[in-house]
């Protein structure tokens, strides 16, 4: 048995005690804190949140999952109005949702603060009347790409990118511009890039991938190319920070597919594997999307013939089908989904 003289180590939690294994004496001058709970799950943070949809008709529904432990979702607390379509970001506290349709396409923000169930609050507004867009975010940023932008009477595909700063509730300020304009891309987010992948241009389904340098305002640069055009797979940062995954979505026709880039490796995205409920070969359109150090989840969407309720779990260092998490409240599409641990967090 080894020693290792260090004095006074506390957990989180409060406790002490010999909590490092294979040390059986700890004593030192120095102070240290050791994290309670998995490290896996950045720093015990583990909660993801799917907010919104249309089931039919659009909803203000939120509810929480723990990512690290298969099971239904749980409430989390009611949007201040029923809506679908917005662009969902996050850091390690807060939650955002930025604009959406409800059912006029709107500017409106809302966060809320992940560890603490309830409602949403009022952020600010984004510049433009946008919904069907994405969103990307590290620990600091969020940045809202693309979508559909309402310019009277109708909604047109747009490149404007917009980001806030989360910790600080405010308007939105311009960021920057796609390579070329679409909604109904699907954002993920190390520490440093946002990539979005995917969309739809007018009628033209792209199997396009952008990225952005989150710290940097700037216009996209080209990333790579899908492993098929796609539209509307999940709507959520889904990473590990090294790794990131676009899932399910329309090519036009429905898709189970789960696409994997590598952050900091420029090139096309390749087959990671299929979805639990896609396993059958229907497809999920819509879902909505959030991870943790580890699992990606995949929540809600539509087949061709109905709404999902249906929540899919893949470990994402492991190339492989996701299987069964759970179920959401209520079947539905079009919905949010952000966490307070994904990969964009960085820590």
């Amino acid at each position: 048995m080894s020693e290792l003289r260090i004095n006074n180590i506390t957990d989180r939690a409060g406790s002490s005690g010999p909590i490092i294994a294979g040390v059986s004496t700890v004593t030192s001058t120095s102070h240290m804190v050791m994290p309670s709970g998995p490290t896996e799950f950045r720093g015990g943070r583990d909660k993801g949140v799917f907010a919104g949809g249309y089931s039919p008709g659009y909803v203000n529904r939120m509810e929480f999952i723990t990512i690290s432990t298969t099971g239904s979702a749980s409430d989390f607390g009611d949007l201040p109005k029923a809506q679908g379509q917005g662009a969902a970001v996050s850091s390690s506290t807060r939650g955002v949702i930025m604009g959406g349709q409800a059912p006029a396409t709107h500017t409106e923000m809302y966060f809320i603060t992940i560890s603490s169930q309830g409602g949403s609050n009022s952020f600010g507004d984004l510049k433009s009347l946008m919904q069907s867009n994405s969103g990307v975010s590290n620990n600091t940023r969020g940045v809202s790409c693309g979508g559909n932008l309402f310019v009277s009477p109708t909604n047109v595909k747009s490149n404007i990118m917009e980001f806030i700063t989360i910790a600080s509730t405010g308007d939105a300020t311009n960021f920057g511009d796609l390579t070329l304009p679409r909604s109904h891309t699907s954002g993920t987010s190390s520490p440093t890039r946002g990539v979005l992948m995917g969309g739809v241009d007018d009628s033209v389904v792209v199997k396009v991938i952008d990225f952005i340098t989150i710290a940097t305002l700037g216009d996209a640069l080209d990333f790579g190319e899908l492993t098929s055009k796609t539209y509307g797979a999940s709507n959520g940062i889904i990473s590990d920070g090294t790794r990131g995954f676009s899932a399910g979505g329309s090519t036009p026709s429905y898709t189970n597919v789960i696409n994997q880039i590598i952050f900091q490796t420029l090139g096309n995205a390749t087959d990671f594997g299929d979805l639990y409920v896609g396993n059958s070969g229907v497809g999920n359109l819509y879902p909505a999307g959030c991870s943790n150090g580890t699992k990606g989840i995949v929540a809600g969407g539509q087949t061709p013939s109905s709404k999902l309720d249906v929540i899919d779990v893949f470990t994402m260092a492991s190339s492989g089908n996701a299987t069964s998490f759970g179920a959401i409240a209520d079947a539905r599409n079009l919905l949010s989904g952000f966490s307070d641990c994904h990969g964009g967090l960085g820590d």
